[in-house]
């Protein structure tokens, strides 16, 4: 499979018996619903291979006159929150003879940057796995996967916590996921004969790629879809269905125990259940989305230093707008007091 194709790898997914206790709400969360992958694409962000030579902040761009062409500005997943993120300054050195085939000769102090790692570089799997060249990212995705509006998330968080970048200009590390449009039909079709193939040999493919366009017609234009998805994704009740079965990560100790970060790496997400629901309550997801981000974007801005009271005042503001969505997404997904209390119960001890 060629390198830039690798996002529609499917791994293999076994899903874990859910506990008799919380059994019967999982599946009634799934009742009714469409799988994440039938509306996006979900794979992680670009590999370097070598992170500390390809990820660059504004004072080693300005310290060695990094030529700006190829510098993207990059997310990490530690800079993901819950409905915002906050930019760090950081670059990476979008290295790709495909797209930047002229590299050497045109952007000389960039290759020197990288010469000065030469050594570690060339002694990547993918130079002489893949015949990439030694400056080259180890898998640098192409740039149309990151330049469109999406959704992100941390790969290891300890709650929900997807962002939407509105402007498509940010790329991601592998630290990171992403969710967005399809490219084309026929990549859809190759991630969904993949996932036959290696998990679900009763899929039918067509019926798969078919439900999710009715789905996405139903939820409107891209940014309504996106923005709905986002609350949806948010909300306490897919956090409870989430980690039902999603594995966490162990602390490094003697006797490690499980910790509560949870791995948000596909093919986890891709099964998450979105139920659509009818245009106005649509309308209200859609509008809590936005204002809880907006919110959020003027908290991360912030220093945590300094104007505690205005932190703290817009705390309490996203706390109670994040209540607001949460009872409508529990009414979408029909759950009752009893089970509300449930799923509020296991997703606050579990964080």
């Amino acid at each position: 499979m060629p390198l830039e194709y690798t996002w529609t790898y499917v791994q293999v997914f076994k899903m874990p018996i859910i506990s008799e206790k919380y059994r019967t709400i999982w599946e009634k969360i799934r009742t009714d619903t469409i799988r994440l992958d039938q509306l996006f694409a979900v794979h992680r962000g670009l590999w370097t291979g070598v992170p500390y030579l390809y990820v660059v902040q504004q004072s080693l761009v300005d310290e060695y006159s990094l030529e700006k062409e190829p510098l993207k500005p990059i997310i990490r997943g530690r800079d993901i929150r819950p409905f915002g993120f906050t930019w760090k300054g950081f670059y990476i050195i979008y290295a790709s003879e495909k797209h930047f085939p002229d590299l050497p000769n045109k952007y000389v102090n960039i290759m020197k940057w990288l010469e000065s790692g030469k050594l570690v570089l060339e002694r990547r799997a993918a130079v002489f796995t893949w015949n990439k060249k030694w400056w080259e990212l180890e898998d640098p995705l192409d740039p149309k996967v990151f330049e469109q509006k999406k959704i992100i998330s941390p790969l290891f968080s300890r709650q929900q916590s997807f962002a939407i970048d509105e402007q498509g200009l940010y790329y991601v590390l592998d630290s990171t996921i992403l969710l967005r449009k399809w490219l084309s039909y026929e990549e859809q079709k190759m991630y969904a004969e993949n996932w036959k193939k290696v998990n679900e040999a009763t899929l039918n493919v067509e019926n798969f790629i078919e439900a999710g366009r009715e789905a996405r017609k139903i939820l409107g234009n891209d940014d309504d879809a996106l923005w709905y998805t986002l609350g949806i994704l948010n909300s306490e009740t897919l956090e409870f269905f989430f980690k039902q079965y999603s594995p966490r990560l162990m602390k490094r100790t003697k006797r490690p125990k499980k910790g509560r970060w949870y791995s948000y790496m596909p093919p986890y997400v891709n099964i998450l259940p979105v139920k659509v629901a009818e245009e106005n309550t649509r309308k209200e997801v859609i509008k809590y989305s936005k204002e809880i981000s907006e919110k959020t974007r003027t908290y991360l801005s912030i220093q945590q230093e300094s104007e505690r009271p205005e932190r703290k005042e817009l705390e309490s503001e996203i706390g109670f707008l994040m209540h607001e969505l949460n009872e409508i997404v529990f009414d979408i997904y029909e759950l009752k007091e009893e089970e509300r209390i449930v799923i509020q119960n296991y997703v606050y001890k579990k964080r």
